[in-house]
């Protein structure tokens, strides 16, 4: 009776266990976590959606948050390099996961003048679906090896995402293939890694956090024209003033969009429904 009892206590325990408390630094990190790790994680986001995660301060709220958690999944976003060390002091126990391991990233090298380049690299590794697979990956890992009991789950959970994003790398290819544009302008180059993936070429408005100067715009117009640009990309996160000056002298049109939405996978299809409905 005592065996029954206690083998009953024991599956309880695996049943309602608490599901494990994950920090991650951005929105789109907390969807995967969530694909992956299912009714085992609870996921938190430092950055909420609207914020700039170039400026980006957490909240008491979210500070609160990391001192509970399990597990940080980082992605080397700027904001990190400020806030990291401090948010560790906080919880001395908390594992630190790097979302950005073995991603080869793309060096953020444009420049208004054409003569500096800054030569950091670029952050949005998840607008890109080859670079999504490896961080999903990443995530599966670090679950399962934290949380050992429920890795084949992970694994599940891990293979049917992967599969998915597949199917969709496959539809965005197909349908971006036929543009006969392949140019547009950004005002800030978020999705350096997706235009990358399906061979687009994108001239960056701002550099280094900066808007142009009034030279720096008459250059850019003047660009804008010899690449025949129809289409200019603009954040919610970021100033749409030079975006806007350009569009109306080159007869552009304005498309807003969001590397920051949480759903990943909706956004990019989205994004490219964007692009093939405003590009030729």
């Amino acid at each position: 009776m005592k065996k029954n009892i206690i083998l009953f206590s024991v599956f309880c325990v695996c049943l309602f266990a608490d599901p494990i408390p994950v920090i991650v630094s951005i929105p789109p990190q907390k969807w995967l976590v969530e694909q992956i790790g299912g009714k085992h994680v609870s996921v938190n986001a430092l950055v909420s959606k609207g914020d700039n995660p170039v400026s980006f301060e957490p909240r008491p709220s979210a500070v609160k948050k990391v001192k509970e958690a399990k597990l940080y999944f980082t992605i080397s976003v700027p904001f990190e390099k400020l806030w990291l060390g401090k948010l560790k002091k906080l919880n001395k126990n908390i594992e630190l996961v790097a979302c950005d391991e073995g991603v080869k990233k793309i060096d953020l090298s444009h420049s208004h003048d054409g003569h500096g380049h800054n030569h950091s690299k670029d952050p949005h590794i998840w607008l890109s679906i080859k670079e999504l697979k490896i961080i999903c990956k990443t995530i599966k890992t670090a679950l399962a090896k934290h949380d050992g009991k429920n890795a084949a789950d992970y694994e599940q959970n891990y293979t049917a995402l992967v599969k998915r994003f597949e199917a969709l790398d496959k539809t965005i290819g197909k349908s971006l293939a036929d543009l006969n544009e392949r140019s547009l302008m950004v005002y800030h180059p978020s999705w350096s890694y997706f235009f990358r993936d399906y061979k687009l070429e994108q001239i960056a408005i701002e550099s280094e956090n900066k808007e142009p100067s009034l030279r720096e715009l008459k250059e850019l117009i003047k660009e804008a024209k010899e690449h025949r640009v129809g289409v200019i990309l603009v954040q919610k996160q970021f100033p749409q003033r030079a975006a806007k000056r350009i569009a109306e002298s080159i007869s552009a049109k304005i498309i807003v969009t969001d590397p920051l939405e949480e759903d990943i996978e909706k956004n990019l299809r989205n994004f490219c429904k964007q692009l093939t409905e405003n590009m030729k």
